[in-house]
């Protein structure tokens, strides 16, 4: 049975094109950090097609390090990668804006978050 880290970056090559990310190029690599070892996964964009390496040492955009079981957390849903941010838990290095938009278009927020307009409309209801 797969982790849901390796889950979730093995769902992302097979996704095809993204329309939202036909103009970017570039690399990320994830350094997810364990007690003993350090996981890298990188993510390649080009026209809109991702593709997906594990455990590589190539030259990357971006790098965003953080421990695996945060990581564990964002890719089921359960807490949004800018909170790791904010606490100090996620660090990007390199080009951030590249980081920044695909972490945005590719992970999942949190199940139990609704956005600010619905929260509105909830109160008027």
């Amino acid at each position: 049975m797969l982790d849901p880290i390796e889950r979730f970056f093995l769902s992302l090559e097979p996704r095809g094109e993204v329309p939202e990310l036909r103009r970017v190029r570039g690399a990320i690599r994830f350094e997810l950090r364990g007690a003993t070892t350090t996981d890298r996964w990188l993510l390649g964009f080009r026209d809109g097609r991702m593709r997906v390496s594990r455990n590589v040492r190539q030259p990357a955009d971006a790098v965003v390090v953080t421990d695996m079981e945060s990581f564990r957390d964002a890719v089921e849903g359960k807490v949004h990668l800018w909170s790791l941010m904010l606490r100090g838990k996620l660090l990007v290095r390199g080009r951030r804006e590249l980081a920044t938009l695909l972490m945005a278009r590719i992970f999942p927020g949190p199940a139990d978050v609704q956005g600010p307009r619905l929260r509105g409309q909830e109160a008027h209801a």
